[in-house]
Protein backbone atom coordinates (compact mmCIF):
# COMPACT_ATOMS: atom_id res chain seq x y z
CA UNK A 1 0.00 0.00 0.00
CA UNK A 2 0.79 3.25 -0.68
CA UNK A 3 0.92 6.65 1.75
CA UNK A 4 -0.19 9.11 -0.83
CA UNK A 5 -3.53 10.09 1.07
CA UNK A 6 -5.14 11.30 -2.61
CA UNK A 7 -4.49 7.46 -3.65
CA UNK A 8 -5.72 5.89 -0.69
CA UNK A 9 -9.14 8.23 -0.75
CA UNK A 10 -9.49 6.43 -4.19
CA UNK A 11 -8.70 3.27 -2.79
CA UNK A 12 -11.00 3.24 0.24
CA UNK A 13 -13.74 5.00 -1.90
CA UNK A 14 -13.69 1.68 -4.56
CA UNK A 15 -13.36 -0.30 -2.00
CA UNK A 16 -16.28 1.04 -0.23
CA UNK A 17 -18.25 0.66 -3.33
CA UNK A 18 -17.60 -2.37 -3.79
CA UNK A 19 -18.73 -3.67 -0.39
CA UNK A 20 -21.98 -1.60 -0.93
CA UNK A 21 -22.94 -3.22 -3.84
CA UNK A 22 -22.80 -6.46 -1.71
CA UNK A 23 -24.76 -5.25 1.25
CA UNK A 24 -27.32 -3.57 -0.84
CA UNK A 25 -27.68 -5.51 -3.97
CA UNK A 26 -28.58 -8.70 -1.63
CA UNK A 27 -31.64 -9.92 -1.14
CA UNK A 28 -32.24 -8.74 2.59
CA UNK A 29 -35.83 -9.22 3.23
CA UNK A 30 -36.54 -11.33 6.55
CA UNK A 31 -38.51 -14.62 5.97
CA UNK A 32 -37.67 -14.32 1.99
CA UNK A 33 -37.21 -17.64 0.36
CA UNK A 34 -34.65 -15.96 -1.59
CA UNK A 35 -33.01 -14.19 1.67
CA UNK A 36 -29.15 -13.35 1.17
CA UNK A 37 -29.25 -14.00 -2.89
CA UNK A 38 -26.98 -10.99 -4.80
CA UNK A 39 -27.91 -9.38 -7.43
CA UNK A 40 -25.91 -10.80 -10.71
CA UNK A 41 -26.33 -6.48 -11.59
CA UNK A 42 -27.33 -3.24 -11.09
CA UNK A 43 -27.59 -0.34 -13.06
CA UNK A 44 -25.73 2.55 -12.62
CA UNK A 45 -28.15 5.03 -11.68
CA UNK A 46 -30.95 4.62 -9.34
CA UNK A 47 -32.87 1.85 -10.81
CA UNK A 48 -31.60 -1.85 -10.68
CA UNK A 49 -30.81 -4.14 -13.44
CA UNK A 50 -33.01 -7.25 -13.76
CA UNK A 51 -33.76 -6.91 -10.76
CA UNK A 52 -34.81 -10.46 -9.59
CA UNK A 53 -31.94 -11.61 -11.33
CA UNK A 54 -29.51 -12.89 -8.79
CA UNK A 55 -25.85 -15.04 -8.93
CA UNK A 56 -24.66 -18.17 -7.39
CA UNK A 57 -21.08 -17.06 -7.47
CA UNK A 58 -21.90 -13.42 -6.92
CA UNK A 59 -23.39 -14.50 -3.60
CA UNK A 60 -19.98 -15.97 -2.55
CA UNK A 61 -18.37 -13.20 -2.88
CA UNK A 62 -20.77 -11.28 -0.87
CA UNK A 63 -20.67 -13.51 2.04
CA UNK A 64 -16.69 -12.60 1.85
CA UNK A 65 -17.42 -9.25 1.35
CA UNK A 66 -19.25 -9.17 4.82
CA UNK A 67 -16.21 -10.43 6.63
CA UNK A 68 -14.34 -7.54 4.69
CA UNK A 69 -17.15 -4.98 5.94
CA UNK A 70 -16.56 -5.64 9.24
CA UNK A 71 -12.89 -5.75 9.23
CA UNK A 72 -13.37 -2.24 7.95
CA UNK A 73 -15.99 -0.78 9.86
CA UNK A 74 -18.40 -0.71 7.39
CA UNK A 75 -20.89 -2.52 9.10
CA UNK A 76 -21.48 -4.23 12.95
CA UNK A 77 -20.12 -7.62 13.41
CA UNK A 78 -23.48 -8.60 14.18
CA UNK A 79 -25.57 -7.70 11.78
CA UNK A 80 -23.01 -9.28 8.93
CA UNK A 81 -23.43 -12.36 11.00
CA UNK A 82 -27.05 -12.29 10.75
CA UNK A 83 -26.53 -11.88 6.63
CA UNK A 84 -24.04 -14.83 6.58
CA UNK A 85 -26.17 -17.10 8.32
CA UNK A 86 -29.15 -16.03 6.78
CA UNK A 87 -27.80 -16.64 3.23
CA UNK A 88 -26.15 -20.13 4.54
CA UNK A 89 -29.23 -21.14 5.80
CA UNK A 90 -30.88 -20.06 2.37
CA UNK A 91 -28.42 -22.73 0.42
CA UNK A 92 -28.73 -25.15 3.08
CA UNK A 93 -32.07 -25.86 4.27
CA UNK A 94 -34.37 -23.33 1.96
CA UNK A 95 -35.95 -23.56 -1.85
CA UNK A 96 -32.40 -23.54 -3.78
CA UNK A 97 -32.27 -26.65 -5.33
CA UNK A 98 -29.10 -28.45 -5.23
CA UNK A 99 -27.45 -31.39 -7.70
CA UNK A 100 -25.09 -33.30 -5.66
CA UNK A 101 -24.45 -30.51 -3.60
CA UNK A 102 -23.99 -28.29 -6.78
CA UNK A 103 -25.80 -25.43 -7.38
CA UNK A 104 -27.84 -23.40 -10.58
CA UNK A 105 -26.04 -20.63 -11.70
CA UNK A 106 -28.54 -17.73 -11.83
CA UNK A 107 -31.17 -17.87 -9.54
CA UNK A 108 -34.21 -15.80 -8.95
CA UNK A 109 -33.33 -13.18 -6.48
CA UNK A 110 -36.87 -13.20 -4.76
CA UNK A 111 -37.24 -17.06 -4.54
CA UNK A 112 -33.95 -19.42 -4.80
CA UNK A 113 -35.66 -21.00 -7.87
CA UNK A 114 -33.85 -21.73 -10.77
CA UNK A 115 -33.74 -18.55 -13.12
CA UNK A 116 -34.95 -19.65 -17.25
CA UNK A 117 -33.04 -22.47 -17.90
CA UNK A 118 -29.86 -21.80 -16.00
CA UNK A 119 -27.41 -24.59 -15.83
CA UNK A 120 -25.99 -26.28 -12.85
CA UNK A 121 -22.94 -24.90 -12.61
CA UNK A 122 -19.57 -26.18 -10.84
CA UNK A 123 -17.16 -23.02 -11.24
CA UNK A 124 -19.77 -20.77 -9.64
CA UNK A 125 -20.73 -23.77 -6.67
CA UNK A 126 -17.01 -23.10 -6.15
CA UNK A 127 -16.17 -19.86 -5.89
CA UNK A 128 -20.13 -19.80 -3.63
CA UNK A 129 -18.05 -22.26 -1.52
CA UNK A 130 -14.92 -20.00 -1.38
CA UNK A 131 -16.76 -17.18 -0.29
CA UNK A 132 -18.61 -19.07 2.40
CA UNK A 133 -15.96 -20.57 3.61
CA UNK A 134 -13.71 -17.26 3.86
CA UNK A 135 -17.03 -16.22 6.19
CA UNK A 136 -16.67 -19.20 8.04
CA UNK A 137 -13.41 -18.73 9.03
CA UNK A 138 -13.67 -15.06 10.19
CA UNK A 139 -17.13 -15.23 12.08
CA UNK A 140 -16.54 -18.86 13.71
CA UNK A 141 -18.98 -20.70 15.03
CA UNK A 142 -22.38 -21.61 13.52
CA UNK A 143 -21.61 -19.60 10.74
CA UNK A 144 -18.25 -21.97 9.67
CA UNK A 145 -20.60 -24.89 10.87
CA UNK A 146 -23.13 -23.88 8.37
CA UNK A 147 -20.25 -23.32 5.35
CA UNK A 148 -18.72 -26.57 5.98
CA UNK A 149 -22.47 -28.14 5.73
CA UNK A 150 -23.06 -27.08 2.42
CA UNK A 151 -19.67 -27.75 1.37
CA UNK A 152 -19.67 -31.48 2.56
CA UNK A 153 -22.25 -31.90 0.86
CA UNK A 154 -20.84 -31.53 -2.80
CA UNK A 155 -19.99 -34.63 -4.07
CA UNK A 156 -17.19 -33.79 -6.40
CA UNK A 157 -16.82 -36.65 -8.23
CA UNK A 158 -20.23 -36.89 -9.48
CA UNK A 159 -18.87 -33.72 -11.76
CA UNK A 160 -15.85 -35.43 -13.00
CA UNK A 161 -15.43 -37.29 -15.87
CA UNK A 162 -13.73 -40.60 -14.43
CA UNK A 163 -11.65 -41.30 -17.55
CA UNK A 164 -10.42 -37.73 -18.30
CA UNK A 165 -10.01 -37.02 -14.62
CA UNK A 166 -11.59 -33.37 -15.71
CA UNK A 167 -14.52 -31.78 -14.40
CA UNK A 168 -17.29 -31.68 -16.60
CA UNK A 169 -18.95 -28.09 -17.24
CA UNK A 170 -22.47 -28.61 -16.14
CA UNK A 171 -25.60 -30.13 -15.97
CA UNK A 172 -29.18 -29.32 -17.23
CA UNK A 173 -32.17 -30.37 -15.26
CA UNK A 174 -33.99 -30.78 -19.14
CA UNK A 175 -30.64 -32.95 -20.90
CA UNK A 176 -28.10 -33.70 -18.17
CA UNK A 177 -24.57 -33.29 -17.85
CA UNK A 178 -23.33 -30.73 -20.72
CA UNK A 179 -20.87 -32.95 -22.80
CA UNK A 180 -17.97 -31.02 -22.31
CA UNK A 181 -15.10 -30.35 -20.10
CA UNK A 182 -12.80 -28.28 -18.17
CA UNK A 183 -10.00 -29.65 -20.65
CA UNK A 184 -7.72 -26.43 -20.98
CA UNK A 185 -6.31 -24.18 -18.13
CA UNK A 186 -9.43 -21.77 -16.83
CA UNK A 187 -10.35 -19.99 -14.04
CA UNK A 188 -11.36 -23.80 -12.25
CA UNK A 189 -8.25 -24.27 -9.95
CA UNK A 190 -10.53 -23.33 -7.18
CA UNK A 191 -12.53 -26.52 -7.87
CA UNK A 192 -9.69 -28.63 -8.02
CA UNK A 193 -8.61 -27.81 -4.54
CA UNK A 194 -11.73 -27.75 -3.07
CA UNK A 195 -12.55 -31.25 -4.67
CA UNK A 196 -9.54 -32.97 -3.60
CA UNK A 197 -9.97 -31.18 -0.43
CA UNK A 198 -13.46 -32.70 0.65
CA UNK A 199 -13.92 -34.62 3.55
CA UNK A 200 -16.79 -36.64 2.56
CA UNK A 201 -16.59 -36.71 -1.29
CA UNK A 202 -12.78 -35.99 -2.52
CA UNK A 203 -11.92 -35.71 -6.04
CA UNK A 204 -8.23 -36.83 -6.96
CA UNK A 205 -6.13 -34.17 -7.11
CA UNK A 206 -5.10 -35.24 -10.33
CA UNK A 207 -7.59 -32.65 -11.97
CA UNK A 208 -5.43 -30.38 -11.65
CA UNK A 209 -2.80 -32.02 -13.90
CA UNK A 210 -5.27 -33.45 -15.96
CA UNK A 211 -5.90 -30.27 -18.40
CA UNK A 212 -3.67 -28.78 -21.20
CA UNK A 213 -1.42 -26.21 -20.48
CA UNK A 214 -1.27 -23.67 -22.95
CA UNK A 215 1.86 -21.57 -22.90
CA UNK A 216 1.85 -18.09 -24.60
CA UNK A 217 4.42 -15.16 -24.18
CA UNK A 218 3.98 -11.12 -24.93
CA UNK A 219 6.78 -9.20 -23.81
CA UNK A 220 8.86 -10.72 -22.67
CA UNK A 221 6.15 -12.78 -20.09
CA UNK A 222 5.96 -16.29 -20.56
CA UNK A 223 2.58 -17.73 -18.94
CA UNK A 224 -0.08 -20.68 -19.08
CA UNK A 225 -2.85 -18.63 -20.57
CA UNK A 226 -6.41 -19.97 -21.67
CA UNK A 227 -7.96 -19.99 -25.22
CA UNK A 228 -9.18 -16.28 -25.37
CA UNK A 229 -5.97 -15.32 -23.24
CA UNK A 230 -9.15 -13.37 -20.64
CA UNK A 231 -7.06 -12.01 -17.57
CA UNK A 232 -9.89 -12.84 -15.14
CA UNK A 233 -8.89 -16.63 -15.30
CA UNK A 234 -5.97 -15.67 -13.26
CA UNK A 235 -7.62 -14.41 -10.69
CA UNK A 236 -10.84 -15.98 -9.20
CA UNK A 237 -9.40 -18.75 -8.18
CA UNK A 238 -6.78 -16.45 -6.51
CA UNK A 239 -8.64 -14.23 -4.67
CA UNK A 240 -9.17 -17.16 -2.17
CA UNK A 241 -6.14 -19.36 -2.86
CA UNK A 242 -2.80 -18.50 -1.78
CA UNK A 243 -0.56 -19.71 -4.11
CA UNK A 244 2.61 -17.68 -3.17
CA UNK A 245 5.67 -19.37 -2.73
CA UNK A 246 4.21 -22.92 -3.70
CA UNK A 247 4.64 -25.11 -7.03
CA UNK A 248 2.58 -27.97 -7.90
CA UNK A 249 4.05 -31.34 -9.05
CA UNK A 250 5.12 -30.27 -12.49
CA UNK A 251 6.93 -27.22 -11.56
CA UNK A 252 4.41 -24.33 -11.82
CA UNK A 253 4.10 -21.38 -9.79
CA UNK A 254 0.97 -20.63 -10.50
CA UNK A 255 1.03 -17.07 -8.36
CA UNK A 256 3.63 -15.95 -10.72
CA UNK A 257 2.03 -17.11 -13.57
CA UNK A 258 -0.85 -14.75 -12.55
CA UNK A 259 2.06 -11.98 -12.48
CA UNK A 260 3.45 -12.93 -15.58
CA UNK A 261 0.18 -13.02 -17.27
CA UNK A 262 -0.90 -9.48 -15.26
CA UNK A 263 2.40 -7.74 -17.10
CA UNK A 264 2.04 -9.40 -20.56
CA UNK A 265 -1.78 -7.47 -20.52
CA UNK A 266 -0.15 -4.20 -19.13
CA UNK A 267 2.40 -4.68 -22.22
CA UNK A 268 -0.02 -5.34 -24.58
CA UNK A 269 -2.21 -1.99 -24.08
CA UNK A 270 0.84 -0.20 -23.66
CA UNK A 271 2.13 -0.90 -26.92
CA UNK A 272 -1.15 -0.59 -28.46
CA UNK A 273 -0.16 -2.71 -31.57
CA UNK A 274 -4.58 -1.91 -33.22
CA UNK A 275 -4.37 1.49 -31.77
CA UNK A 276 -6.93 1.60 -29.90
CA UNK A 277 -7.43 4.95 -28.02
CA UNK A 278 -8.62 3.80 -24.43
CA UNK A 279 -5.06 1.21 -24.17
CA UNK A 280 -2.39 2.45 -22.59
CA UNK A 281 0.22 1.78 -19.09
CA UNK A 282 -2.44 3.25 -17.69
CA UNK A 283 -5.66 1.31 -19.56
CA UNK A 284 -4.84 -2.11 -19.32
CA UNK A 285 -6.82 -5.50 -18.78
CA UNK A 286 -8.75 -7.67 -21.45
CA UNK A 287 -10.93 -9.91 -20.06
CA UNK A 288 -14.84 -10.67 -19.71
CA UNK A 289 -17.32 -8.34 -19.42
CA UNK A 290 -20.19 -5.96 -20.34
CA UNK A 291 -19.59 -3.61 -23.40
CA UNK A 292 -21.77 -1.35 -25.52
CA UNK A 293 -23.39 -4.67 -27.19
CA UNK A 294 -23.94 -6.36 -23.67
CA UNK A 295 -21.98 -8.57 -21.61
CA UNK A 296 -19.05 -10.94 -23.76
CA UNK A 297 -16.97 -13.47 -22.29
CA UNK A 298 -14.29 -13.16 -25.51
CA UNK A 299 -12.86 -10.16 -24.69
CA UNK A 300 -8.79 -11.47 -24.57
CA UNK A 301 -5.20 -10.09 -25.47
CA UNK A 302 -2.56 -11.53 -27.44
CA UNK A 303 -1.45 -14.05 -27.63
CA UNK A 304 -4.44 -16.12 -28.29
CA UNK A 305 -4.99 -19.22 -29.30
CA UNK A 306 -5.21 -19.95 -33.30
CA UNK A 307 -8.72 -20.83 -33.85
CA UNK A 308 -10.37 -18.82 -30.51
CA UNK A 309 -9.20 -15.30 -31.44
CA UNK A 310 -10.00 -12.84 -28.57
CA UNK A 311 -12.51 -10.10 -29.00
CA UNK A 312 -10.21 -6.66 -28.92
CA UNK A 313 -12.28 -3.85 -30.03
CA UNK A 314 -11.06 -0.93 -27.53
CA UNK A 315 -13.13 -2.14 -24.61
CA UNK A 316 -11.21 -2.60 -21.46
CA UNK A 317 -12.22 -4.00 -18.05
CA UNK A 318 -12.00 -1.94 -15.37
CA UNK A 319 -11.78 -4.32 -12.50
CA UNK A 320 -9.30 -6.66 -14.94
CA UNK A 321 -6.46 -4.39 -13.56
CA UNK A 322 -8.01 -4.02 -10.01
CA UNK A 323 -7.72 -7.45 -9.01
CA UNK A 324 -4.40 -7.50 -10.38
CA UNK A 325 -3.38 -5.78 -7.36
CA UNK A 326 -1.56 -8.25 -5.56
CA UNK A 327 0.31 -9.21 -8.58
CA UNK A 328 0.74 -5.86 -10.73
CA UNK A 329 0.87 -3.59 -7.31
CA UNK A 330 2.20 -0.10 -9.42
CA UNK A 331 0.73 -0.81 -12.63
CA UNK A 332 -2.85 -1.25 -11.23
CA UNK A 333 -2.31 1.58 -8.96
CA UNK A 334 -1.55 3.84 -11.69
CA UNK A 335 -4.77 1.73 -13.39
CA UNK A 336 -6.80 2.89 -10.59
CA UNK A 337 -5.83 6.43 -10.26
CA UNK A 338 -6.39 6.98 -13.92
CA UNK A 339 -9.75 5.54 -14.10
CA UNK A 340 -10.88 7.65 -10.89
CA UNK A 341 -10.07 10.63 -13.44
CA UNK A 342 -13.34 9.75 -15.53
CA UNK A 343 -16.35 10.92 -13.22
CA UNK A 344 -18.77 9.19 -16.38
CA UNK A 345 -17.22 5.80 -14.72
CA UNK A 346 -18.07 6.65 -10.73
CA UNK A 347 -21.36 5.55 -9.06
CA UNK A 348 -22.34 4.39 -5.70
CA UNK A 349 -21.12 1.43 -6.26
CA UNK A 350 -17.57 2.88 -7.17
CA UNK A 351 -16.28 2.41 -10.50
CA UNK A 352 -18.71 0.67 -13.20
CA UNK A 353 -17.38 -2.46 -15.41
CA UNK A 354 -15.54 -1.34 -18.52
CA UNK A 355 -15.25 1.73 -21.23
CA UNK A 356 -14.51 2.72 -24.70
CA UNK A 357 -12.58 5.89 -26.20
CA UNK A 358 -12.77 4.09 -29.57
CA UNK A 359 -16.80 4.55 -29.69
CA UNK A 360 -18.05 7.93 -31.01
CA UNK A 361 -19.45 9.14 -28.37
CA UNK A 362 -17.26 7.12 -25.93
CA UNK A 363 -18.92 4.39 -24.36
CA UNK A 364 -18.43 4.06 -20.68
CA UNK A 365 -20.69 1.29 -18.93
CA UNK A 366 -23.54 2.19 -17.11
CA UNK A 367 -23.46 -1.39 -15.60
CA UNK A 368 -22.07 -3.12 -12.04
CA UNK A 369 -21.39 -6.93 -12.71
CA UNK A 370 -21.69 -8.82 -9.16
CA UNK A 371 -18.61 -11.00 -9.64
CA UNK A 372 -16.84 -8.05 -11.27
CA UNK A 373 -17.18 -6.10 -8.03
CA UNK A 374 -16.49 -9.19 -6.20
CA UNK A 375 -13.12 -10.14 -7.30
CA UNK A 376 -12.33 -6.08 -7.09
CA UNK A 377 -13.00 -6.29 -3.71
CA UNK A 378 -10.97 -9.59 -2.80
CA UNK A 379 -8.00 -8.93 -4.40
CA UNK A 380 -8.25 -5.42 -2.71
CA UNK A 381 -8.29 -6.93 0.35
CA UNK A 382 -5.59 -9.37 -0.40
CA UNK A 383 -3.76 -6.34 -1.64
CA UNK A 384 -3.98 -4.40 1.30
CA UNK A 385 -3.32 -6.98 4.02
CA UNK A 386 -4.09 -10.46 3.07
CA UNK A 387 -7.00 -10.40 4.23
CA UNK A 388 -9.56 -13.13 2.22
CA UNK A 389 -5.98 -15.35 2.10
CA UNK A 390 -5.41 -15.33 5.33
CA UNK A 391 -9.15 -16.74 6.50
CA UNK A 392 -9.40 -18.77 3.41
CA UNK A 393 -6.12 -20.66 3.43
CA UNK A 394 -6.73 -21.27 7.50
CA UNK A 395 -9.47 -23.79 6.80
CA UNK A 396 -8.14 -27.85 7.35
CA UNK A 397 -10.17 -28.18 4.11
CA UNK A 398 -8.43 -26.15 1.69
CA UNK A 399 -4.80 -27.13 3.24
CA UNK A 400 -5.84 -30.80 2.43
CA UNK A 401 -6.71 -30.38 -0.95
CA UNK A 402 -3.41 -28.04 -1.56
CA UNK A 403 -1.44 -31.17 -0.15
CA UNK A 404 -3.69 -33.85 -1.76
CA UNK A 405 -3.30 -31.78 -5.19
CA UNK A 406 0.66 -31.67 -4.82
CA UNK A 407 0.44 -28.56 -4.02
CA UNK A 408 3.57 -27.96 -1.67
CA UNK A 409 5.82 -24.94 -0.36
CA UNK A 410 9.05 -24.23 -2.06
Amino acid sequence: MTNDPEYQTIFEREMRGCFDYFWLESNSLEGSPGYGITRDQAALGSGTSKADFGSVAATGFALAAYAIGVEKGYVPLAEARRRCLGTLDTFLHGEVAQHHGFFHHFLHLSTGKRWGHSEVSVIDTALFIAGAITAGEYFGADVQAKARAIFERVNWPAYVDGEKQQFVMGYYDETGFIPHTWDHFAEHLIMCILGAGSPTYPSEGKTLYAFERIRGAYGGHEYIRTRHNALFVHQFSHAFIDFRGTVDLEGIDWYENSVQASLGHCQYCKDNPRGHATFSEKSWGLSACHHKHGYSGAFGAEPYCPGSEALIDGTVAIYAALASMPFTPNESRAALSHYATFPELWGRYGLTDSYNLDEQPPFFDDVYLGIDKGISLAMMANHENEFVWRHFMQCDYVRTGLAAAGVQNV
